[in-house]
């Protein structure tokens, strides 16, 4: 392969390897387990439990399913998307 031929080759599969993690991440898997700030306001729910945005909760935060919590109307935290 020529020099040209290659580096569209790693471009395009860089490009599919980042775009496939991301659709991963966005994918919900609603048995997996999320955590929810229970306050009255919270609108997102978060991936990981030490999420920097989570820690700002003055509330108890529940560990519930992602199907419960989008049932609740959350969605999932732009940190973690």
């Amino acid at each position: 392969m020529n020099f040209r031929v290659k580096s569209l080759f790693l471009i395009t599969f860089a490009f599919i390897t980042a775009c496939h993690s991301k659709i991963e991440k966005q994918t919900p898997d609603l048995n997996r387990v999320v955590y929810v700030c229970k306050s009255p306001n919270a609108k997102r729910y978060h991936l990981n439990a030490n999420c920097h945005a989570l820690k700002k909760c003055n509330h108890e935060i529940e560990k519930i399913k992602e199907e419960k919590a989008k049932r609740f109307g959350t969605n999932l935290c732009g940190h973690e998307d």
